[in-house]
């Protein structure tokens, strides 16, 4: 069945020029580079317009505003104001070894005064936790480890096959969550930052190969080729994370949801990316990990494009290497998993000069997209930039989120029960249509977009068996409802 919509037609005679870019969200005053805060976000990230769906995370912040909990009445105006915009607090654990208590003491007070006010507790694991770093600060490492004196090689690193490691770290965790469950607090979720070892950059090959005993431990393959060595750091990385923080925190919160900041399932058959464009490797471990969450990361990151660039050239690479990032995700997640990607406009460390900072209104349309391949919820990474940078605000950051949420949460039983139907997307080096969507029995909810084409497209989808529409693929992008019968419906 191909049908071209009646309300698709109609506008065909309503694009932009030709040459004319689709309007941007007004970027934030300078007033605001002066920092943030609670009456800032309420000022400037609109409530939600419909409820958010159950299934769907409330949104997050890396830095935060500064909550009153020291006064129980103003703290629960604030917390309800940030609720009505789908934001919670989370609450900050410091998890390394010879923290003072009176730190963790705090953590619970706050935590019993978020769920108090009716909102869920998200607890966000802090401190560098490297695995393999004793309390006295040195690394573990064999007898055997030969000192090496490479200036090539980046950091100072441990024998990662010294597992026992892994265990140290999770008791030490189990104590501190003890005090949670003794508080009675209802955690609905733990989330992580994780970026130590075992991973096999930095110099770690050339040191693990260098020990005696860690080549006795090591199959052959492995100590022989930095690609086998590779792939095997990423499973062992999963398995340590796993052992030292996934089972003692499912251990203590059974039901809450477990995130790690980059995870993101992988297969032969569905290969996912990094936030570099680098196809991650399978890992057995990961399908029977205690993590429920898949985190890839989409970060504007300046550095992922030539600065030589135009703006629109800039965009278009940005939208395809932000988007691909959560591509196949779908695929590779168990049913008790949900994917909750970390997500920033801008992210430049080291800082880039001169190049292209990713569009706003491109900013939107890939988070867009982002929801309709899988997304569950947003972990926003709105760092607060130098003043010199108005257009990474924090503000600018929540309110993008919070503007895409607004649309699609007039949908939630796409976002409930949906399945995603389409996983293609053209090169970074490429203009063309894209389209996402999601996908129940009787009807689809999909999104065009005529990537860096300056005249709007016609694209034929079939989103169900047999029945094949042409939609509509302005280059600001267009939402549509279609049912079975090849029906289309236009989403203002």
């Amino acid at each position: 069945m191909l049908r071209l919509g009646i309300a698709v037609l109609s506008m065909l005679g309503s694009q932009p020029a030709f040459g004319v870019e689709p309007p941007s969200p007004a970027e934030p005053p300078a007033a605001w580079e002066q920092g943030y805060d609670i009456s800032g976000i309420i000022a400037n990230v609109p409530e939600l317009k419909h409820p958010r769906p159950d299934s769907w995370q409330p949104t997050l912040c890396w830095e935060e505003p500064a909550y009153s909990y020291a006064d129980p009445a103003k703290l629960k105006i604030e917390l309800d104001a940030l609720w009505r915009r789908g934001i919670v607090p989370r609450i900050g654990l410091p998890a390394d070894f010879g923290v003072d208590p009176k730190q963790i003491d705090q953590a619970v007070a706050q935590a019993k005064a978020v769920a108090d006010a009716g909102l869920p507790v998200n607890i966000q694991i802090w401190g560098a936790m490297d695995l393999y770093r004793l309390e006295d600060g040195k690394l573990l490492r064999h007898p055997d480890m030969p000192e090496l004196k490479n200036p090539t090689l980046v950091g100072d690193w441990p024998c990662v096959t010294i597992k026992d490691a892994w265990k140290r770290r999770a008791d030490h965790l189990r104590g501190l969550y003890k005090k949670f469950v003794d508080a009675k607090v209802p955690v609905a979720a733990v989330w992580f930052d994780y970026e130590g070892s075992p991973n096999p950059w930095g110099g770690q090959f050339e040191r693990t190969v260098a020990c005696p005993s860690c080549r006795k431990l090591l199959p052959a393959d492995v100590i022989n080729s930095f690609e086998a060595f590779k792939s095997y750091m990423y499973n062992m990385n999963m398995e340590a994370i796993d052992e030292a923080f996934g089972k003692p925190t499912r251990e203590a919160f059974p039901k809450a949801r477990i995130g790690q900041f980059g995870f993101s399932p992988a297969s032969q058959e569905y290969p996912t990316f990094d936030v570099n464009g680098v196809q991650l490797p399978y890992c057995p471990k990961q399908e029977t990990t205690d993590f429920t969450v898949s985190m890839p990361i989409i970060y504007g990151m300046p550095r992922l494009v030539d600065a030589n660039l135009s703006q629109a050239e800039a965009d278009r690479v940005y939208f395809v290497v932000l988007t691909r990032n959560v591509i196949n995700t779908h695929h590779n997640l168990r049913p008790d998993q949900r994917m909750v990607p970390f997500v920033a406009r801008w992210v430049d460390v080291p800082a880039t000069p001169h190049a292209p900072v990713m569009s706003g209104w491109m900013y939107r349309e890939c988070l867009r997209h982002v929801i309709l391949r899988g997304g569950k919820g947003f972990y926003c990474f709105c760092i607060a930039p130098p003043p010199s940078l108005p257009w990474g605000n924090y503000y600018d950051e929540l309110a993008h989120v919070g503007a895409v949420c607004n649309e699609f949460f007039a949908y939630p039983e796409f976002l409930e029960k949906g399945k995603v139907l389409n996983d293609s997307l053209p090169a970074p080096t490429e203009t063309g249509v894209v389209w996402s969507g999601l996908g129940l029995p009787d009807k689809a909810l999909i999104r065009t977009f005529a990537l860096g084409r300056d005249t709007a497209e016609v694209v034929q989808i079939m989103p169900f068996p047999g029945v094949t529409v042409r939609l509509l693929a302005p280059p600001s992008g267009q939402t549509f409802i279609v049912d079975r019968s090849g029906a289309i419906h236009t989403v203002d």
